[in-house]
């Protein structure tokens, strides 16, 4: 049986393999509002769901960018999209990705998504230089 602290520590680690150096961004300035909703996410969220198999990490992230930018969750996706750069997964997939759900959530929505996206290959771009 898993424990709850087991669950936690899977989280931090794959939050960690997820969003690598925006790991500590992912809640900054949010964790002291509402420290029990992140301990619940990096448990739940991240120990569990995104630690499950059955789907590699490229879908996982892939699908869920996908899901936010049809949702309209712009905050997050460019976490995610963050995310999905330091995994190695390229612009081009991320494009297509928010492409390829914007018939089903709408092209407003996919049009913010990709606003978010080209802010988040800019930075990216510019920490790379940076280094």
């Amino acid at each position: 049986m898993t424990t709850s602290d087991e669950r936690y520590e899977r989280g931090q680690k794959k939050i960690e393999e997820i969003f690598g150096e925006y790991s500590e961004s992912i809640r900054s300035g949010f964790e002291d509002v509402a420290p029990a909703f992140f301990r619940y996410a990096d448990e739940y969220v991240f120990g569990e769901l995104w630690s499950r198999p059955g789907l590699d990490l490229k879908t996982r992230t892939l699908v869920t960018v996908g899901t936010l930018a049809a949702l309209g969750i712009e905050y997050t996706l460019g976490l995610h999209i963050k995310g999905a750069l330091t995994q190695g997964i390229t612009e081009e997939e991320i494009i297509e990705t928010i492409m390829q759900v914007a018939p089903y959530g709408g092209h407003p929505r996919a049009i913010a998504g990709f606003k978010v996206a080209k802010e988040c290959f800019a930075d990216w771009e510019s920490k790379k230089q940076s280094k």
